[in-house]
């Protein structure tokens, strides 16, 4: 249903068609459905987009998760390690207490060889004197010759 309205544009009437309020509103709803199903609706590229976005997103949390799992691994090893290295210092440095605490001097060593071991001194047919030409070490290449 359509009615006409003069309308007063400066010093000019026009005619002006208005629809009806109701036809309006039918129209207005029609148009409001159309957009609607344009933006519910999702087309092929629209949806290959849509998925390899989530797939990407998935993929990318799922190596922070093992990332992050390896991290608190390491970590825990490391803290392992630490506790490892302090309990080895403290027995490195009672081990060095208890050889400091007895001292052993060469007269001591002489005597425990001797009594408790069992050793003795070397006789003079086992001793081989030669030159040597460096006097920092000595190498060994050959056997020693026997007299």
């Amino acid at each position: 249903m359509w009615h006409a309205y003069l309308v007063c544009d400066g010093s000019t009437l026009r005619i002006k068609d208005v629809e009806h309020e109701e036809v309006r509103k039918k129209r207005r709803h029609l148009q409001l459905r159309r957009n609607c199903s344009k933006a519910t609706s999702m087309d092929l590229p629209y949806l290959i987009t849509l998925i390899l976005a989530i797939s990407v997103t998935l993929v990318i949390c799922v190596q922070y998760l093992e990332l992050r799992s390896s991290c608190e691994v390491r970590l825990r090893n490391i803290s392992r390690l630490e506790k490892e290295i302090e309990t080895l210092a403290r027995s490195n440095d009672t081990l060095q207490d208890h050889i400091a605490a007895t001292s052993l001097n060469i007269n001591t060593i002489y005597s425990m060889a001797l009594s408790d071991l069992g050793m003795r001194n070397p006789g003079r047919d086992q001793i081989i004197y030669y030159m040597s030409t460096s006097p920092e070490y000595v190498k060994q290449n050959s056997d020693i010759p026997r007299h």
